[in-house]
């Protein structure tokens, strides 16, 4: 009965669906080649077994979603995850570091691997801009609802340009919501786990240089007159992209779990003055002192 099931299953999907496992507790690290009835299944899910976990309290799980995780799928060559279908189909999706197969646990690394996906996704080789004879899959040339043959079909991808306001949503509240654990963290909200990184956003001389370059552009556009609401999203949004593609990972200065300050980079303060730590301003901000090896201060 098993391999019947495996062997009438037409994708990878549907070898899920057929266990009841497309469900609101169900989260699909990469999904990076789904057909047009892969994205309908993701978008409405199926009811919830229940053999299934129920989940935790105060957790909330809404449909079925996909984990990006790109520097993975980039380094094994997998493939590109169509991020514009995945909006388009209104699926939800977060970001993923998966370093069994890819090269940084750092989200911000992360978050610039991200947006060049989401840029190629036109110049995939695998894509076809013009009708196949047959649907992707094998054994998919049965007629939909509409009278189509083409719910095997892959869509083609197109790239699409990632707002950077986007891309913190993603690795916070929007990759929370991914997992249902929106309640306890994502975002500062009252009540919920404090558990963050302090960022140097002029970690290093670049960084600086560029966020200085953002700076002086908008503030010649201020001459002009008073900038507009969207004018100053913009201008986070450039800083933001800087620090997020240009930054290395001595960008994290501090560390708290539950509030409480877990790690606080160490530095010297006689050779790195100048240095691209800082960490002595993340010290101060958090009423804290930065331990000097040399020094014993």
């Amino acid at each position: 009965a098993f391999l019947e099931k495996i062997l009438n299953a037409k994708t990878q999907l549907e070898i899920f669906e057929l266990y009841g496992l497309v469900n609101q507790n169900a989260s699909f690290a990469h999904n990076i080649h789904l057909t047009y009835r892969d994205y309908e299944v993701m978008r409405q899910g199926v009811p919830l077994n229940e053999t299934l976990p129920i989940p935790e309290k105060g957790m909330n799980f809404h449909r079925p979603s996909s984990c990006h995780c790109p520097t993975s799928n980039l380094f094994l060559g997998s493939g590109l995850f169509d991020m514009k279908s995945h909006i388009e189909y209104d699926v939800p999706f977060g970001i993923g570091t998966d370093v069994g197969g890819g090269t940084s646990y750092s989200l911000l690394r992360t978050l610039g691997e991200v947006y060049k996906v989401s840029m190629l996704g036109a110049l995939e080789a695998g894509n076809e801009l013009t009708a196949q004879d047959k649907p992707m899959y094998p054994g998919g040339e049965e007629e939909g609802e509409d009278g189509s043959l083409d719910k095997y079909f892959f869509p083609v991808k197109e790239s699409y340009r990632l707002s950077p306001l986007k891309q913190i949503y993603l690795i916070t509240l929007g990759t929370a919501k991914q997992l249902g654990l929106e309640n306890f963290v994502g975002n500062f909200q009252q009540g919920k786990e404090a558990d963050f990184v302090v960022i140097d956003k002029e970690s290093t001389p670049w960084v600086r240089q560029r966020l200085k370059d953002i700076t002086q552009k908008y503030a010649k556009k201020a001459e002009a007159g008073p900038l507009s609401r969207a004018q100053l999203l913009n201008e986070v949004g450039e800083k933001l992209l800087a620090v997020s593609t240009l930054s290395s990972d001595s960008v994290v200065k501090a560390t708290y779990v539950l509030g409480t300050c877990q790690y606080l980079r160490e530095v010297d303060m006689e050779l790195d003055i100048e240095s691209d730590y800082r960490a002595e301003i993340v010290a101060a901000a958090a009423g804290a002192y930065v331990y000097d090896r040399k020094h014993g201060f």
